[in-house]
């Protein structure tokens, strides 16, 4: 977990990188928005899952919704984390569902 200092517009990067359990993919999700409540209330996102992007969808408190494209399709994902900000560590779960496009 990183968090930077406030810059001149008065927001917040928060980067959240995870290793998957059983996967060689990299999670990665950065939220930008105002600092709030020891948070972040995002404005906006980006997400990145091995060599697929996209964007939160979905936050709530520490449910985080998401969708991400690439050469295999879509990939709809639902993580339910709990974040330790004094230990800086990340556990939780991650679930998905890939979704042809036509």
């Amino acid at each position: 977990i990183q968090t930077s200092s406030q810059n001149s517009a008065g927001d917040v990067e928060v980067l959240l990188s995870m290793q998957l359990q059983g996967s060689n993919a990299a999670l990665v999700v950065k939220l930008i928005g105002t600092a709030v409540n020891g948070g972040v209330s995002m404005s906006t996102s980006n997400v990145t899952l091995g060599n697929e992007h996209g964007a939160v969808t979905a936050l709530d408190g520490s449910t985080i919704g998401a969708t991400v494209r690439g050469p295999s399709g879509r990939i709809d994902l639902v993580m339910q984390l709990t974040i330790d900000q004094t230990g800086g560590t990340i556990t939780g779960t991650v679930a998905g569902t890939s979704r042809n496009e036509q």
